[in-house]
């Protein structure tokens, strides 16, 4: 049994956040999530050792306060938002081209949020080699909107 990760990251506007299309891939990288927020941070399936558990940057902090969500589902304004990894989550009864049918399902546990200067400023794991696409994804979006966040969750 395998877990994944929902994400949509935002840039801080006067208005308040607002969605912002990212090329992170939204794959399944457990090194990764367990530097994110403690979610499968050296286990496995049925709690089997798979590596040395790291420091994460936080424990899950739930949805930030401001952030539209509803029953897990966050409304989007288009589907580039959903990111290519998000491409199979869309519910079979879905247009992905109604806007009226755009959810992005943010996953059934362990949600959370970063900011990206608590990202970037994080202690990466030793093996720090295996998340650099992500921290220069990060740092890209940064350059790019200034202030931003990551809103995710996770399924299993």
């Amino acid at each position: 049994m395998g877990t994944d990760i929902h994400t949509i990251f935002q840039k801080k506007t006067p208005e308040g956040w607002e969605d912002i299309d990212s090329d992170y891939e939204q794959k399944r990288h457990y090194y990764l999530f367990s530097w994110l927020a403690d979610v499968r941070n050296g286990y496995g399936f049925a709690g089997v050792l798979t590596y040395d558990p790291v420091i994460p940057l936080s424990k899950p902090r739930g949805y930030p306060p401001d952030f539209q969500v509803e029953d897990d589902y966050h409304k989007i304004a288009r589907s580039s938002l959903r990111g290519s990894g998000e491409s199979y989550w869309i519910e079979e009864d879905q247009d992905p081209k109604d806007p009226d049918h755009l959810n992005l399902w943010m996953g059934d546990h362990s949600h959370s949020w970063l900011s990206g200067q608590e990202i970037l400023e994080g202690v990466p794991p030793p093996n720090k080699e295996t998340i650099d696409y992500f921290l220069y994804e990060v740092k890209r979006l940064t350059e790019l909107h200034g202030e931003i966040r990551m809103v995710f969750g996770f399924d299993s």
